[in-house]
């Protein structure tokens, strides 16, 4: 069932996606208005976290996989935990700032509609092989 409610939102989307190019109308992706007022820094940190916390792969790696790592012999349950905690916290953070930059850095080159539409082609074209490609599997 999960499963082809991933495809089904992989077709969505990337159909979304590439109907928008033929439509003539803009990147079907959501732009900030010229003009639109900037978040404070510490808003969009706390709306990180609440998304971080209740997301469903991060409980299910703090409950079933990271345990395996603890070793009573070690040292306190209480410290492994709270050191593996920061390392995960550290990989979020760098995927995040990863993320960041590569945003910036696609702002900065300024694409022209044109090379916007086919960004927006190509990455359609690339869910909704995903899409058959989830589809076709065995699993």
């Amino acid at each position: 069932m999960i499963k082809w409610a991933g495809v089904a939102y992989l077709v969505w989307i990337g159909g979304r996606l590439l109907w928008s190019t033929f439509r003539g109308g803009g990147t079907a992706l959501v732009q900030t208005p010229r003009g639109a007022e900037s978040v404070p820094a510490l808003r969009i940190a706390r709306k990180e976290f609440v998304v971080a916390i209740t997301n469903p792969k991060a409980i299910l790696i703090f409950t079933a996989f990271v345990p395996q790592f603890i070793d009573a012999a070690h040292g306190s349950f209480s410290a492994q935990i709270a050191i593996l905690g920061a390392v995960y916290l550290l990989a979020e953070f760098v995927a995040g700032a990863t993320y960041i930059g590569a945003g910036a850095l696609v702002k900065t080159l300024r694409l022209s509609r044109r090379a916007t539409r086919n960004v927006d082609r190509g990455t359609g074209v690339v869910l909704l092989g995903m899409a058959g490609a989830l589809a076709t599997s065995s699993s």
